[in-house]
């Protein structure tokens, strides 16, 4: 079983070093949990790890301050994408307080004149930019599909390579049920390579099962051209509004989550099957990093997209 504090690390960091991060977990974890490691058991991880002894009593220091309750650090963490709780709230504060109608430079404005009423330093221009995007977007993806569908299921390429069950690496899909009315992610799947029709209908069928009443699920122009490839079965509960199905693949996971989902890069459809050095990670892994990443997104999404009524 994977370890709490693991899954908050890679949550915080690029896929490129989750392999990395996993390897040096199995073995120095387990020393970290002991009150004392041996010289030789010191040799044993360098050997393992094929690095020094210096680096293995570094992870182990960290290790153990993490299982003590110390923050997690993930690597290659900018400032611009990690901000402290406080700056975050602020911002989020300040976008709310402005208004939907507000522009960027009046955001930035409401955030240098919070920082001063609380004595704080204020967050640089980028990461409000940053912020000040997502959430536009995430508005304007409330006003187009709102009236139109109650939920709306896309399908994205991520730049992050799994393992099949046959250890076979694949480029991994997000498919993602994105409720209208908050831009929030109610549903998601992860796959080795571009899912079948079959398991795409799956997943719709168990959000529509949740669904009240008659159900109104948007699907993007993509997605419609894989359910259309399979002919047996009806589509349940699909909805193909204009305001939908001419949307491109990922164009409805993009306004949600930006340009990545959390540290992990979404990409474009004719180029999913280019390949990118990423070292592999199991498939079920990959799904719990994603799920945490999605949990802590839907929980700034429900706090500050404004709602048209």
């Amino acid at each position: 079983m994977i370890e709490e504090v693991l899954i908050d690390e890679l949550v915080i960091s690029p896929p490129q070093v989750w392999a990395r991060k996993l390897r040096q977990a199995s073995v120095i974890y387990p020393l970290a949990k002991r009150a004392i490691v041996s010289p030789r058991e010191l040799n044993q991880a360098c050997a393992e790890l094929g690095i020094g002894r210096r680096r293995v009593t570094q992870l182990l220091n960290m290790a153990r301050a993490r299982f003590a309750g110390a923050p997690p650090r993930g690597d290659m963490t900018g400032v611009h994408s990690q901000l402290h709780d406080n700056s975050e709230q602020l911002i989020g504060y300040a976008m709310s307080l402005a208004g939907a109608a507000a522009r960027q430079r009046d955001v930035s404005a409401l955030v240098r004149q919070l920082s001063h009423e609380r004595r704080i330093v204020p967050p640089c221009e980028t990461a409000i930019r940053n912020r000040f995007s997502r959430r536009r977007s995430r508005i304007n993806l409330v006003d187009r599909l709102s009236l139109s569908c109650d939920v709306v299921a896309d399908l994205c390429p991520l730049a992050l390579t799994v393992l099949d069950k046959s250890d076979v690496p694949e480029v991994a899909w997000l498919l993602a049920i994105v409720e209208a009315r908050t831009a929030a992610i109610v549903r998601f799947d992860l796959y080795a390579g571009k899912p079948s029709a079959g398991e795409a209908r799956r997943l719709i069928a168990q959000v529509d099962s949740m669904l009240e009443g008659e159900s109104r699920i948007g699907v993007t122009a993509s997605l419609l051209k894989l359910l259309a490839k399979d002919q047996g079965g009806d589509v349940v509960g699909l909805r193909s509004a204009s305001s939908v199905r001419h949307l491109s693949g990922g164009s409805v996971i993009r306004a949600v989550c930006g340009r990545s989902v959390g540290r992990v890069p979404l990409r474009a459809e004719k180029s999913a099957e280019s390949r990118h050095e990423i070292p592999p990670v199991l498939l079920g892994v990959s799904k719990l990093i994603i799920k945490r990443m999605i949990l802590r997104l839907n929980a700034k999404t429900r706090s500050d997209v404004v709602v048209e009524h």
